[in-house]
């Protein structure tokens, strides 16, 4: 506005000749200012749900609290365990990016692949990554006692029964997944009644049948299999974490779907180790404390 109340004086002090072409500049600046104006409104105020708790998820990347950073000090006990058994068996979710998947030729990636790498540089252990198809093969060699460490959510009650979890490295809200002309679903009792669908066998999903027990859900193999549900119209709504969500349905583009809200449980990303494994469980656990903030945060982003 002030910019085209100069604009206006200018044109009053300026000689005749030149008044037709002051008139243009004006025009075009007040075009210019209405623009640039309707952009900056439209980014502020035409946010998607996501962008909505966004900012909570890149302020806490590595856990509820801040993780405190000690020099990693690993005993004499613990040196001699990692000379003694320099190679450790593992496995994760073949389908689970960006923490982790198994590529075609058997190759781990994804964040926890990174972190596994960290620990390795550290402490001088090297994990022996096993492929698996999916999640439910993922926890029945588990179960069989054929590797000492898994990835998963801290909350995942199998897994809890054989193993205990380090310290959470990551952690992401469980959020939902819907039609794009949806408006923003304060809570998941708003949609009750709609079909839900969430992934078989998935940490969560204890805490999800035991907080909401009236919804019938749908259970699904993957997260494809999910979003593409809630594209054709097959399923209204999904489950899963945020980011989880976000990778695929870019990956997948699919345009027509959208996050429009967010569940109060979190999914707490962690390293699962065998019980009967005392001395790698501190291991793993001193070393991901001791890992510098920048390692991770680079790593998340």
């Amino acid at each position: 506005v002030i910019a085209i109340a100069a604009l206006r004086r200018l044109a009053a002090d300026t000689p005749a000749p030149l008044a037709d072409e002051t008139a243009g500049m004006i025009v075009i600046g007040f075009s210019i200012a209405v623009t640039l104006a309707l952009v900056l409104f439209g980014a502020f105020f035409v946010a998607t749900p996501a962008d909505l708790f966004a900012d909570d998820l890149r302020a806490q990347p590595s856990g509820a609290e801040p993780r405190t950073e000690t020099p990693l000090r690993l005993t004499e006990q613990e040196q001699q365990w990692v000379r003694d058994n320099p190679t450790v068996a593992f496995t994760g979710d073949p389908n689970w990016l960006p923490y982790e998947a198994f590529e075609p030729d058997g190759t781990y990636v994804g964040i926890v692949a990174e972190h596994l790498k960290l620990i390795e540089r550290d402490t001088g252990l090297r994990f022996r990554t096993i492929p698996v198809r999916n999640w439910t093969e993922s926890l029945r060699i588990a179960t069989e006692g054929k590797v000492a460490v898994i990835s998963g959510d801290a909350a995942d009650s199998i897994l809890n029964k054989r193993f205990l979890p380090v310290d959470s490295y990551s952690r992401n809200p469980i959020v939902i997944i819907m039609d794009h002309r949806r408006n923003y679903v304060e809570t998941l009792d708003e949609i009750a009644d709609k079909k839900i669908a969430i992934i078989k066998d998935y940490g969560y999903t204890a805490d999800i049948f035991s907080t909401y027990p009236q919804i019938d859900f749908i259970e699904v193999e993957n997260i494809q299999e999910g979003l593409e549900g809630v594209s054709s119209g097959q399923l209204d709504a999904m489950l899963a974490t945020m980011s989880l969500a976000s990778y695929h349905i870019a990956a997948m583009g699919v345009h027509n779907i959208k996050v429009v809200g967010k569940t109060p449980i979190i999914m707490d990303l962690t390293l699962f180790v065998a019980k009967d494994q005392p001395l790698l469980h501190s291991i793993i656990n001193k070393t991901l404390n001791a890992l510098p903030e920048n390692d991770s945060q680079q790593i998340l982003e």
